[in-house]
């Protein structure tokens, strides 16, 4: 699954090759895209180049409720090419229990733990994401164990008591270097 703009900073034309290498041949595996902008229609003409239009399918975000397509899919791709993507699904995506297959870096490093809930994979390369596709791909017990993990991540560091329990903290640090000075 990718949610978010398709445009060509955000990465999909090589997820979408990487896909077609892959998993894009099986008949039980698609790509689904929640998402509009510039690049779709040249995206739906490569699916249709590389053979794999039938295994990708394309979702308007607004007809969608994210909860339910996350908790449907089997992993999240977030393979942006510059650090002004943020993540944004990517805790949502935690919450659910998906493995999460990101480029590697700096915003979106802090929802993957590699290995353990998913893969950082070098941005804008083919192979780099082809090779994470199909590790992904080839091993459900993994795909579990990911999984498992990303639901505790969530807990952990993005539920409403982590984040107030951080903000106090932060607070009471503020409020000592005040009553310090």
């Amino acid at each position: 699954l990718y949610v978010g703009k398709l445009a060509l900073e955000r990465g999909v034309v090589p997820l979408l090759a990487a896909f077609a290498r892959t998993v894009g041949q099986r008949s039980d595996w698609n790509l689904v895209f929640a998402g509009t902008g510039p690049l779709k229609a040249e995206l739906r003409a490569m699916a249709d180049r590389l053979g794999v239009s039938d295994r990708v399918h394309w979702l308007e975000p607004r007809d969608v409720e994210l909860p339910g397509l996350l908790g449907a899919s089997t992993a999240l791709a977030i393979p942006a090419l510059s650090n002004e993507v943020v993540g944004r699904h990517a805790a949502r995506a935690l919450a659910c229990g998906l493995p999460i297959l990101a480029a590697d870096l700096p915003r979106l490093r802090v929802f993957v733990e590699p290995e353990q809930n998913g893969l950082l994979v070098r941005e804008g390369s083919v192979e780099a994401w082809a090779e994470a596709i199909q590790r992904t791909a080839s091993s459900p017990m993994t795909r579990t164990r990911w999984a498992r993990r990303s639901r505790e991540i969530a807990l952990e560091r993005h539920s409403w008591p982590a984040v107030a329990a951080r903000f106090e903290e932060r607070f009471a640090e503020a409020r000592a270097r005040v009553e310090a000075k």
